[in-house]
This record gives structure tokens, C-alpha cells and sequence, in this order.
């Protein structure tokens, strides 16, 4: 054990403080024409100022494959004024009857083809945020991070339009120079890159062009400067209102539930501190789910079950307060939850840049949910502070400071975290995270850490990473995610990559992965070693299966987990996508006056149809059926099924109906919605919702002769964002 502790420590130094060795590559300049005319964004580019903007093009693939020339042309032109960048974007196709541009919902068009455009506003390569059209005008956004990883799940102010030709198709974007973060000055420089997705092709292509050995695609982006950029204070005032009621089931009928019906009137402020610096502020935000999670099936489960943070005011910054090698194969799935505040009274949010190298962020909170849970009233505290030390491209050492307080129970936590590229190819990323917990005023106090080290070598056919993670017994880390402490693990991960000049596969990898560990509550080891095979084919195809040989420790014995896994997902027609994953393995029975080796099938199918440009018809079946090995007899059989029927009238104008069925709580709930959006923030909701339970009491009434309703309620809410 001491040696482990002495090698992480030795780990986490070194891959906080290396030296920068990579080689530089002069990156490609964009010069966008500074114009006095607002363009009508209708994609026709029939605007005067067009025919004197730079054509863009030279987009190669990164999808399938790295660097080689695009099936279709693609032309961008840039131009802006003192409020807005506009983007012209001419996306030809020789055969524009097979383009796949649906009317779409925002953040629903991504299975479609699309173009658009990624910015760094900043230019330190942490960040971008994205923004796609269709070739109808639908709108998506997003963020992604230097590792790859994309959300759509944040949404920003901005418009789009686009029209349909028999050339193809073409689109204008109009972005808000507030809707950025950016340096202001004489000479404003930030990172652009843009992209194109062909659907029927499997093809993603992007300009300029990035390879895998000189870093990630944010530190190899087109720069585009603009002149006397002034700054503009951001002022944003976001008032909300809900009004529900509902009634809940009680002594036999349905009964009005005060606790949850009733109106509220919250408010969102957001103000430019800075032209990279904004503060946010709210009074009892509406946090309220137009949409209701999609069922996960809880039977069997070992640890909580995890749901993404779908709030808007959390959302903005949020990768800001993730920790370096937290996730993937660490103990701490998230370093900040915010879906742990679960009912904030007030709240306030500081986040971006103090110059160029200087990222700080902050979150305050008041909680009423465990006061309102207990019964007590109540409120919890929350304070989270966050500053990161930026240097050369990507790089960065940080330290972050958590707290949580309630009833004299107190959580403290402290980490340092570090991300450094050695070169193209390679990175690290390391940290160390030290806690301590109360259970109530004058308490012992309990200390525990947590420490992750990741060491990742990619390239065009190879990815190569190993780690060293330990968390110690009884952390504690309340405004994280970790599902499980007590554990020193060793992981590890090689995949090689073929590509073929073929019509039907487009690429193979195959590796193997795994990890060994010790679970230091029982003294026991466990390991998963698995190799895979996965294919890219044509038509947006990929199969993927793995056989993993796994050991799961668990009361005190070692049970067997192998396994064989196998999913994918192909669009076989413009309309119709299917989505598939199946699971054979080996798992106990978590319960630890019964614990049995059982064997767990688990099953999931998924459609797509769209019938039209408008209709959206969204089928979704899981099923999880597990048995006692030695007897055979069947311990549990959940089916749960989700459908959506999804009409949108325009880009902002959309009729829903959500049905769900759940066989292990015998419930039926089915949700019908109208939204109209007309652009992030500023939106009209009316739902209405049944939740249906199966019953056998022949005293009361049913619906479809199993079934009593057990919950019924209407929701509306208004809201709009002034933006100044």
C-alpha cells in the first residue's frame, strides 16, 4: 500500500509539471469581411457584400478515415460586424434528392446531413462551442472538449437558415459576439474549424484538415482574427413561470398533491463581467423537466443509478469544474453532480477567464431538497471554487475546493489536477483528491483521498492507454458522483485501427482492455479482460462485440462476471435507424443476506422512423432477465418500453406524445406536450401526464381492465430571455 501511494503521488507530479516538447505547426488564417448590412438568413446569399467575402474550402475527412479527399464540395464565407459573425456555407451534392435534412426540434438533427462551424473563442485550445444547420434551417449546438467528447446538451443563443436546391444545399449563421467568450482587443484571435456530415456516406470532413499525431482538433484550428473587436456587456434577464397541478393517488382516489402543484415564479440574471468572465444569478429557478428521465432498469443494482444534469443554469461551464482523469476508469464518475442539488433556493455562478491564461470558476448554492425530504426545512449550503493555470497549447494545472454543509453534517474536499500532451501523439493527466466528512457538529472527523493517473498514446491506428487510480475506504464526496470507494486498480487499453477503399467496410480496430483490482472493504481481487472487434460500414453502420473474463468481489466471496456484448446501429433506409445491444453475463445477486451466482441476459432494441421531414417516431425496448446458476429458477424479468411520437410543425413549434411502460413497477405513464422554442430560454410548455399502476383490487375502477390510475397533472411554464 505505501509503495501504491508513493508511485501515484510520483504519478501525479510528474504529469502536472512536464515540459512541453511538441512540435508546432503555423496554423491556417481566416480573413472575414468586416460589413455594415445585416443579411436575411435564408441561405441564398443573394446579399451584395458575399461576392467580396474569401470562398473557404479544402475540407478532407476525418471519418471514416483521417486526411482523404470528400465525396461533395463544401465553400464557407466569413463576415461579421461590431454584434455578429455570419457564416455562408454551400454544401453541393451531385445527388441532392438523397440529402437528409429533416424539420427538427433544436438539438435534433444530428442524424441528419448537416454543416457548420466549431469556435474557440478563446484560443487556448480547452474548449469550443459548435454550431450545425440542416440543409432546412434546424438548428444544433454544443460543446466539445479537447478529449473528443461533445454535449449538445447546453444550448446558446444564435440563428441559422438554409434552403434546398437541386445543387445541393446552403445555409447562413448568424452568431452573437455574446453568445462567446473572447479576448477583446485590437487584433481578436480565435480558433474556427468547420465540418460536414454525409450521412449515407458514413463521411465526416472538416476544414481545416487535423491528424491524429499533432494533438487533439481543437490545437489544430484555423485562426480568425477579427479587428477592433469592442467589448459589449452581456446583460440577460430570464423570468420563468410553472403552474402545475397535480393529483396522486391516496386512500383509493386521486387527490391533490400540494407539495407539487401550485405556481412558481423564478428568475435567471446573467451579466458580462467581462468579455471571458460572466456571472450568473437566480432566485428559485425553474428546474422543472419538460421531459421526464428515460427509465433505467434498477433491479439487481449494486450502486445508484447515474442521470446527466439537464438544467440550464448548471449546464453553462460545467466542463470547467470536471477534474483531469476523473471518469473513464477512475472511482469518481463525476467530480461535480450538480443534479445533487436537487431544489435550489438561490443560486450564483462565476465563470471563464482573468486574461489569457487564468480560468476561474465558482458556484453558491442554497438547497431546499433534504430539508423538504426530512421534513425539517431546512436548507444545505453548497460552494464550489475552481482555478486552472493554463500554458502552451491544451495544457494546464489546476486546484479545486468543494463544500457541502446540512443540519452540522459537513463534506470538505480539496484536489489538484493536471493535463499535459508530451507531443502529438501523447498525453497524461493526474489527480489528487483530498476529503473530509462529519456526520454532525463535533463529530470525528473522517479523511479520505482519492488519486488518478492516465497516460494515452494515440494515432491513426493505434490507441494505447494505461492508468493507476486508488480511492480510499469511506470517501466521501458529496457534490461528486462515485459509485464505488475502497479500491486500488491497475487499467489498461490497446486497439489497432485498418481502414479499406471499399464501398461496404470502411474500417475494423480490434484490442483488448481491462483492469485489475484490489477491493480493499473485502481484501479481495477482481479483473476484467476483454478483446473486441468492432467494423465501421457504409450507411452510418457499425457492429461491435467483446468478450470480457471478469471477476466481481462482492460479500465476502468472488463471483464470475464473464461476459459476451455485442451492439450496433445502421440507417437502412433515409427513414428508418435501428439500434441494437445484447449482453450475456455472469453477476451476483446484490443482496447480501442472499447473495447467489446468477446469470444476467440484458436486450435492447431501438427504431427510428421518420415517415416525413416532420414526423418522428421513436421506439425504444430494454429488457433484463436474470436466474439463480445452480437452480435455475428466475430471480427477476424487467421489461421496460419507451416511445415517442414526435410532430414538429416548424423549427420551433413541436406536438409530443411520451408512452412508458415498466413491467418491474407494473406502471404505464404517458406525457403529451406542446413546446414552442422559439430560441434558448424563450419558450411556451403545456404537458399533460397519466401515470397508470397494475392492480388486482376489484374495488376500484381500472383502465384497460389491469390497470388504476395512480397520478395525474398538467404543467405549464413561460419563460423568455431579455437579452441587452
Amino acid at each position: 500500500m505505501k509503495k501504491l501511494n508513493a508511485l501515484m503521488t510520483l504519478f501525479v507530479l510528474v504529469g502536472s509539471t512536464f515540459v512541453a516538447a511538441a512540435d508546432e505547426v503555423q496554423p491556417f488564417g481566416i480573413v472575414p469581411l468586416k460589413i455594415d448590412q445585416v443579411p436575411t438568413l435564408d441561405g441564398k446569399f443573394d446579399e451584395s457584400f458575399w461576392n467580396r467575402a474569401t470562398i473557404y474550402s479544402g475540407y478532407e475527412t476525418i471519418q471514416p478515415d483521417y486526411g482523404k479527399p470528400v465525396s461533395e464540395t463544401t465553400t464557407v464565407q466569413v463576415a461579421y460586424d461590431d454584434d455578429n459573425i455570419y457564416f455562408a456555407i454551400q454544401a453541393f451534392d451531385r445527388e441532392a434528392d438523397k440529402i437528409r435534412a429533416n424539420v427538427a426540434k433544436w438539438d435534433g438533427l444530428f442524424e441528419d446531413d448537416v454543416v457548420g462551424v466549431t469556435i474557440d473563442g478563446l484560443n487556448d485550445s480547452q474548449s469550443g462551442l459548435y454550431f450545425m444547420v440542416n440543409g432546412v434551417g434546424s438548428q444544433g449546438d454544443g460543446l466539445v472538449t479537447k478529449d473528443g467528447a461533445a454535449d449538445n446538451s447546453i444550448d446558446i443563443i444564435w440563428d441559422a437558415g438554409g434552403q434546398l436546391s437541386s445543387e445541393g444545399y446552403s445555409v447562413e449563421l448568424k452568431i452573437p459576439f455574446k453568445s462567446l467568450r473572447y479576448n477583446v482587443g485590437k487584433s481578436v484571435k480565435m480558433g474556427i474549424q468547420f465540418g460536414r456530415q454525409i450521412i449515407r456516406f458514413s463521411e465526416t470532413a472538416i476544414f481545416p484538415s487535423v491528424s491524429p499525431d499533432r494533438g487533439s482538433a481543437l490545437s489544430q484550428m484555423a485562426i480568425i482574427t477579427f479587428i477592433d473587436l469592442k467589448f459589449k456587456r452581456t446583460y440577460e434577464v430570464l423570468p420563468a413561470l410553472t403552474q402545475s397541478d397535480v393529483k396522486v393517488l391516496n386512500d383509493g382516489t386521486l387527490a391533490k398533491e400540494p407539495a407539487i402543484s401550485g405556481h412558481s415564479l423564478g428568475l435567471t440574471a446573467k451579466l458580462g463581467l467581462t468579455s471571458s468572465l460572466t456571472m450568473d444569478l437566480t432566485y428559485r429557478p425553474d428546474f422543472s423537466q419538460v421531459e421526464s428521465d428515460a427509465g433505467q432498469i434498477d433491479a439487481n443494482t449494486r450502486f445508484p443509478l447515474f442521470f446527466p444534469e439537464k438544467r440550464p443554469f448548471f449546464l453553462e461551464g460545467a466542463e470547467d469544474f470536471a477534474l483531469a482523469a476523473s471518469s473513464n476508469f477512475s472511482s469518481i464518475r463525476s467530480s461535480t453532480h450538480t443534479r445533487r442539488i436537487g431544489a435550489p433556493l438561490l443560486g450564483a455562478k462565476v465563470t471563464g477567464r482573468l486574461g489569457d491564461q487564468n480560468g476561474i470558476s465558482a458556484l453558491l448554492a442554497i438547497d431546499e431538497a433534504a430539508g423538504i425530504e426530512d421534513g425539517s426545512g431546512e436548507n444545505a449550503a453548497v460552494g464550489i471554487l475552481r482555478y486552472k493555470r493554463l500554458f502552451g497549447e491544451e495544457n494546464f494545472i489546476g486546484a479545486m475546493t468543494s463544500s457541502r454543509g446540512y443540519r452540522g453534517a459537513a463534506n470538505h474536499s480539496f484536489a489538484l489536477d493536471g493535463y499535459y500532451r508530451i507531443d502529438g501523439n501523447m498525453f497524461v493527466q493526474s489527480n489528487v483528491v483530498l476529503s473530509q466528512f462529519a456526520e454532525s457538529s463535533g463529530a470525528e472527523v473522517q479523511r479520505s483521498h482519492n488519486a488518478d493517473f492516465d497516460y494515452w498514446y494515440i494515432s491513426r491506428t493505434w490507441h494505447i492507454t494505461f492508468g493507476l487510480h486508488q480511492i480510499s475506504k469511506n470517501f466521501v464526496l458529496q457534490n461528486g458522483f462515485v459509485p464505488r470507494d475502497g479500491l486500488n486498480k491497475f487499467n489498461w487499453m490497446a486497439y489497432r485501427t485498418w481502414f479499406f477503399d471499399n464501398p461496404i467496410i470502411q474500417f475494423a480496430n480490434t484490442g483488448f482492455y481491462g483492469f485489475r483490482q484490489r477491493d480493499l472493504y473485502q481484501n479481495l481481487p477482481e479483473h476484467w479482460a476483454a478483446i473486441w472487434l468492432n467494423a465501421g460500414l457504409a450507411r452510418s453502420t457499425s457492429i461491435s462485440t467483446e468478450f470480457p473474463r471478469a471477476t466481481i468481489a462482492y460479500n465476502g466471496k468472488v463471483f464470475d462476471a464473464n461476459q459476451w456484448n455485442t451492439n450496433g446501429q445502421t440507417q437502412i433506409h433515409r427513414m428508418l435507424q435501428v439500434k441494437w445491444s445484447s449482453s450475456l453475463a455472469g453477476s451476483p445477486n446484490f443482496d447480501p443476506d442472499d447473495a447467489f451466482q446468477g446469470d444476467l441476459v440484458v436486450t435492447s432494441v431501438g427504431l427510428v422512423f421518420q415517415p416525413t421531414d416532420q414526423l418522428t417516431i421513436d421506439v425504444n425496448r430494454q429488457n433484463q432477465k436474470f436466474r439463480n446458476r445452480a437452480s435455475g429458477e428466475l430471480a427477476f424479468d424487467v421489461q421496460i418500453i419507451r416511445s415517442k411520437l414526435n410532430y414538429q410543425i416548424n423549427k420551433y413549434l413541436s406536438l409530443r406524445i411520451i408512452s412508458e411502460s415498466n413491467s418491474g413497477e407494473e406502471s404505464i405513464a404517458t406525457d403529451l406536450l406542446a413546446s414552442f422554442s422559439y430560441f434558448p430560454g424563450s419558450v411556451l410548455f403545456l404537458g399533460y401526464g397519466v401515470n397508470l399502476a397494475e392492480t388486482t383490487d376489484s374495488a376500484v375502477a381500472k383502465v384497460f381492465n389491469r390497470y388504476q390510475e395512480t397520478r395525474r397533472g398538467i404543467f405549464f411554464k413561460a419563460s423568455y430571455n431579455y437579452r441587452f
